[in-house]
Formats: structure tokens, sequence, C-alpha cells
């Protein structure tokens, strides 16, 4: 049975501050319900983050020191949205009841009320399904990509997805979707279909 652990371990306190200063990883795939595929802007390598009774990560940190690193911090504060105050923060695993609460606390915490202000298309064909509202974005909300909340971000969300994703986040969106890596930070190919969107921006 793993020890409990009443004080954060200095190392561990470190990766935290790392974590949430950090605006170079990104969310870009959840391989299931606790394992999370995450990218370093810095490096174009994905690593993968698996919460459990034991958490463990595919970085070189963790593989060396056993210890939680800043990708295992980054998704337990950022995605989990867990306080460094929170024991939990710096365990070095979740039991399944511990994991389940969390896991449904960021189900919770994403409001899914549709705004008051979304539009809908009244008109359709016979036959067609029912339009479904698109929930406009507050600043409360978070990009699914980088975890920031936008009202915190500097950069501008990207209106060709809707604004539901910051402005740096749009570049790993189109890598990992087209499978085309971006010539740079603020260059990235963007399908045609969204470059109408894009041009709004200027």
């Amino acid at each position: 049975m793993r020890p409990w652990r009443k004080l954060c371990p200095p190392a561990v306190r470190k990766s935290q501050q790392s974590a949430l200063q950090t605006s170079s990883l990104f969310l870009v795939r959840e391989a299931g319900p606790a394992a999370f595929i995450i990218e370093e802007e810095s490096m174009r390598e994905v690593t993968r983050v698996t919460l459990g009774d034991t958490h463990t990560c595919t970085c070189k940190q963790f593989k060396a020191s056993k210890e939680l690193c800043i990708h295992i911090c980054w998704v337990l504060l950022k995605k989990l949205r867990l306080r460094t105050v929170d024991p939990l923060s710096f365990q070095v695993g979740l039991d399944q009841r511990e994991l389940d609460n969390c896991l449904r606390g960021v189900h919770e915490w994403r409001p899914g009320v549709v705004g008051a202000g979304a539009s809908i298309a009244e008109t359709r064909g016979p036959g067609q399904p029912k339009p479904v509202r698109k929930r406009l974005v507050g600043d409360n909300d978070i990009c699914p990509i980088c975890l920031e909340e936008f009202s915190a971000r500097r950069s501008p969300r990207s209106r060709a997805w809707g604004e539901a994703i910051g402005g740096t986040s749009r570049p790993v969106l189109v890598h990992d979707s087209t499978g085309v890596a971006p010539q740079a930070s603020h260059g990235a190919n963007v399908p045609s279909i969204r470059e109408e969107g894009l041009r709004d921006r200027k």
C-alpha cells in the first residue's frame, strides 16, 4: 500500500510551480479516462501521462526519478483542477475512489448550459436533424488544448474554431488533425475551409 504524503516534497513543489508557469504544454489527446497525451512545444515530442494507483509518465524525468514530473503535475493541476494545497495534488497516486471523484469534478467544472446568446438556425428542410445549439465560450472556460483559462490568456482566441481554442493552441490542433507540422508558431497551415475565419482576425 502506498504511503500517504502529509507534506509536498521539494522536488514535486518545483514541478508544480513549473507546471503552473509553463505555456508550452498542450493536451493533444485523451487516451482513456485517466490517460493523457501531452505535447511539448519546444521539443515537438509527446508524452503519455497515466493516472492511477501509481501515476506514470513516459518522460525522461519521471523514468529517472520515479517522482511526479512536470507533465503529471500539469495534468493534476490544469486538467483535474486540483490546487497545490490539496494533498491529492502531490501523492504518488490516487485510489479508484479518489480518481473517480477528481474526474467527476472535471466534468462538473465545465459548464454545459447553453448561453443566453446562443444562435440556432430556425429553418430546416424535412427529414433534416434538429440543429445543435452552440454554447458560447466564456472567460471562465478553458482551452481544451493548453488548459489555460481564456480570461488569463494574453493571446487571442482562434475564431476559426469558434473561439473555442486559444490562438497559441491552433498550430497544435492543425498538426494533430492534418499531420502537417506548423512552420512557425504563428504560421501554421490551416485547412482552407477555415481560412475565411482566420482572415476575420486581421
